[in-house]
């Protein structure tokens, strides 16, 4: 009985010691059980990072291709979005699904985040303010811890103008129009303020739920104030807000109605303006929605528009 259990332990340690041995050797490799899953990755997806010379930031840039990208030498039209976190992997599966269905055009997408932010929401809220909001002002937004560095909307806009988007084409085929900028919330503010600084610089403009209040209703007030648009091309944008965000305390969806009738009184035959106030939706809630119904408008042959 006791010869049995030494032969069996015996065998256990020589056992041991061969994969020991063998773990040792090169090409052999044994799964280590405690480690997580392999991370899922979009296909077609490329990350650089770019600093710019206007603030010193360096942006984290994530790049989608279309498929049939690399079967071609065909220039595609940009996508552009803001928060990458969660609006990049939404706006690439939106738009590769209405591709597919011809519902609306290949575009590569693109997103502008930041290494620091993710899961990380002390500096995704000092990201956004800094840089989508046009002016400084003491109060609003996420609060005064915030709102201390706010104003960076016009280098971040140089940023996108002068560098970012020279740098797109350098390293891919991006065609020279037709491109078409995205934004929500303070993202939709940014927006409004391309709208009133560069409105060339892109021919189709989704806002989201754009913070339109914010200092004291300045994009309004812009669009008021100015003679006229500025508007080069034709050039289409595609307002959106929930039907509940006016329960938010600010009346965001009268807010959007007020600007979309600012920019209709110019009478500018270059432009159309498109509202939607989407049903049982919120702040939080409108997104995807809204991405996926404004992308089908805009990226859309002209033809098929509803």
């Amino acid at each position: 009985m006791h010869r049995r259990s030494d032969d069996v332990s015996l065998r256990g340690c020589f056992v041991a010691a061969v994969f020991a041995i063998l773990a040792t050797l090169p090409g052999y490799a044994f799964a280590d059980t405690t480690e997580s899953p392999n991370r899922f990755s979009m296909p077609g997806t490329h990350v650089y990072t770019l600093t710019s010379q206007h603030n010193e930031i360096e942006y984290e840039i994530r790049v989608w291709l279309p498929e049939n990208y690399a079967r071609g030498v065909k220039a595609y039209p940009l996508t552009l979005l803001l928060d990458a976190d969660y609006q990049f992997p939404l706006g690439v599966s939106i738009v590769e699904h209405l591709a597919q269905r011809e519902q609306a055009d290949e575009s590569v997408v693109v997103a502008i985040g930041y290494s620091n932010s993710q899961r990380n929401p002390y500096w995704y809220r000092r990201n956004r303010t800094r840089d989508y909001t046009p002016t400084t002002v003491p109060t609003g937004g996420y609060g005064a811890e915030f709102q201390q560095y706010s104003g960076g909307g016009k280098k971040f806009l140089r940023f996108i103008a002068d560098e970012l988007l020279d740098s797109l084409h350098s390293r891919y085929r991006i065609a020279s129009s037709g491109h078409t900028y995205v934004g929500h919330s303070f993202g939709g503010l940014f927006g409004a303020f391309i709208i009133a600084e560069q409105p060339n610089l892109f021919s189709n403009y989704l806002l989201i739920s754009p913070s339109l209040w914010y200092d004291d209703r300045l994009m309004i007030r812009r669009i008021q104030e100015n003679a006229d648009l500025g508007l080069v091309d034709a050039t289409r944008i595609y307002l959106a807000v929930g039907d509940h965000e006016n329960e938010t305390g600010k009346p965001m969806v009268d807010e959007l109605q007020m600007y979309a009738a600012a920019i209709r009184k110019k009478a500018d035959p270059a432009v159309n303006v498109t509202v939607r106030v989407l049903n049982d939706e919120t702040h939080a809630s409108i997104f995807p929605a809204a991405l996926s119904a404004g992308l089908r408008h805009l990226r859309s042959s002209r033809d098929s528009q509803e």
